[in-house]
């Protein structure tokens, strides 16, 4: 986990951590997550941390859980399963999908996670509100990758599923919704449009 300090005005401090790893899997992570099963309670103890700190001092704080993201600056050679789809694309190749079970994905464009960051931040307060930060918008990885291969005029190869034990990584994003007024500007098609258009004049 990392704090980060972010000072968007004179005399206010705020701090967010960034919880690093994946969160539990149910149809859609809440909000109110209470970090169980056991091997997660200590990302809830982190936040639990923050919270304590602005409380105990006075520091506008907030924590945003974020999901899975797409946007020009993803790295295309790691473990994001859409950035090294981008990257099958960008080179000519065919796209694999290597997952023999259901995966549950849902991708913000980056200009959104930008934009839901700042307004977490600027609503920050001492009481350590928790919001999750992606896409409600679920599709299997699969489907993703027959939407990027599509944009480049190419074939995806995505396999029989082997296994019907779902994973499954789709936030509930209704607080951030009801309290803040975010909403995403750019569904997964768009967001893919946007990206491939900037990626492609880039080459």
């Amino acid at each position: 986990m990392r704090f980060e300090l972010i000072s968007p005005a004179v005399g206010l401090q705020r701090l967010r951590p960034r919880l690093e790893g994946n969160l539990p899997q149910p149809e859609r992570v809440r909000d109110d997550w209470t970090g169980k099963p056991q091997p997660l309670l200590p990302r809830r103890a982190a936040e639990q941390r923050m919270a304590s700190l602005g409380a105990e001092n006075g520091i506008s704080v907030a924590v945003a859980r974020c999901f899975a993201f797409v946007g020009t600056y993803l790295p295309r050679n790691q473990h994001f399963a859409i950035g090294n789809f981008l990257a099958d694309g960008l080179a000519g190749r065919a796209i694999t999908v290597n997952a023999r079970r259901p995966v549950y994905r849902s991708y913000m464009h980056a200009d959104d996670l930008v934009r839901w960051l700042m307004t977490i931040a600027h609503n920050a307060d001492t009481q350590c509100s928790i919001y999750n930060v992606g896409s409600d918008q679920a599709f299997t990885i699969g489907d993703v990758a027959r939407k990027v291969a599509e944009r480049f005029g190419l074939q995806a190869d995505v396999p029989d599923f082997e296994s019907n034990d779902a994973d499954r990584y789709v936030p509930s994003i209704q607080r951030a919704r009801h309290r803040l007024g975010l909403s995403l500007r750019l569904d997964l098609n768009s967001a893919l449009d946007d990206v491939v258009l900037r990626l492609t004049k880039a080459v």
